[in-house]
């Protein structure tokens, strides 16, 4: 009978190790809804880096990016909380707090640098132009 519950003791804690696994999986995954060409994923709270990013808007092939206005041609690709974020009332750009973005718009977001390979892109992006996480504005609904 030790035997039995030392494994039925192993498969329930391999379980909920595994449940904790599959949760941890949503945040980071890319969430089909959003605009073509957008980075985003799925976030849950609105925590996170605080570091700001402003540049203009630049869509290339299919891709939006933020350009820094005092290096010209360094390009990020801001990883939006897929909760915030949406099309445009014309279709052109994307909507990000409410707000709609095309080519060459001014845009400021907060979060962190987080490398090329950190989030799933678009196939659209250019997969080694250096990711910004953008940190949730507000909770997820």
């Amino acid at each position: 009978m030790a035997s039995a519950s030392r494994v039925s003791g192993g498969l329930a804690a391999s379980c909920l190790a595994l449940g904790v696994l599959l949760t941890g999986c949503t945040e980071g995954q890319i969430d089909p809804g959003p605009p073509a060409g957008v980075a985003n994923r799925v976030a849950e709270e609105p925590t996170g880096p605080e570091a700001l990013l402003e540049g203009a808007v630049a869509q290339i092939d299919g891709c939006f990016y933020i350009e820094s206005p005092t290096v010209e041609g360094r390009l990020s690709i801001p990883v939006f909380p897929a909760h915030e974020i949406g099309e445009t009332s014309d279709g052109d750009g994307f909507a990000f707090l409410g707000e709609d973005y095309s080519e060459g718009d001014t845009i400021a977001v907060g979060g962190a640098m987080s490398g090329a390979t950190m989030h799933e892109l678009p196939e659209e992006c250019d997969q080694d132009v250096p990711q910004w996480t953008v940190t949730p504005s507000v909770p997820a609904p």
